[in-house]
């Protein structure tokens, strides 16, 4: 299976992404991140260079729940994220307003 076909999986089945608000409570956290969660370091680390290979740079990986979170912090990099990952639209996603570039085609 190609890695950008196991980072597409990954992250259809349990990946996170957090979308700047413009109201901004005091303690919570603002910005654009996606968040791939990966079973093994070295699966997550090749998928990290092939990213950095698109001109996509991740952050610092880390661990939760037993698995290894690659994070992806910015607008444009998100962005960037979805247009060559092309997943399957989340609830989340639908929520965004018009305006915002992460809106996604429906796959047929």
């Amino acid at each position: 299976m190609k890695i950008i076909d196991i980072i597409r999986e990954n992250y259809e089945q349990s990946g996170y992404v957090r979308v700047k608000m413009d109201h901004r409570r005091e303690g919570v956290r603002s910005g654009w991140e996606v968040r791939v969660p990966f079973d093994d370091a070295s699966t997550a680390a090749r998928a990290a260079r092939h990213l950095l290979g698109s001109n996509i740079r991740c952050g610092s990986t880390f661990e939760k729940r037993g698995r290894v979170v690659l994070p992806i912090y910015g607008k444009d990099r998100c962005e960037q994220f979805f247009k060559l990952v092309r997943p399957k639209a989340k609830d989340r996603l639908a929520a965004l307003p018009d305006d915002c570039d992460l809106r996604l085609k429906p796959k047929r």
